[in-house]
């Protein structure tokens, strides 16, 4: 599955593996809470790989904790047209739109690895 992931991206080995160091600092931003820095850090890695669907449902996370309704929409629904199978993006983006008036975006605790976890699943499946 990693592979696949790699492919299609137009960037050679070295610029990938710098895209995701890129995505691994904005992603620790986030967790800390950084959103600003993080997105930043997210926009990066989606003009270079503008297939990297954890990027764009990741920017919606962050724009949903800062209240952003439009961005924030927009970037779950960039990831869910990369790949509509991303339940992250879809499960996030469903909890966004059923927030009220002043309710916040829950933060999210657990880190998932989508796609390392659906790797895992399809090979057990084998």
């Amino acid at each position: 599955m990693g592979t696949s992931i790699f492919h299609g991206t137009g960037l050679t080995p070295d610029q990938y593996l710098k895209e995701m160091n890129r995505f691994e600092v904005a992603f620790s931003k986030m967790q800390n809470r950084e959103y600003e820095e993080a997105i930043t850090g997210f926009l990066k890695v989606c003009e270079s790989n503008k297939i990297h669907t954890q990027s764009y449902g990741n920017l919606g996370l962050c724009h949903a904790y800062l209240g952003r309704k439009q961005e924030a929409l927009s970037a779950f629904n960039r990831a869910l047209e990369i790949d509509p199978d991303y339940e992250p993006a879809d499960i996030n983006r469903e909890i966004f739109l059923n927030l009220r008036d002043g309710e916040e975006m829950p933060h999210v605790t657990k880190t998932i690895e989508y796609y390392r976890e659906l790797s895992r699943l399809l090979e057990d499946s084998r």
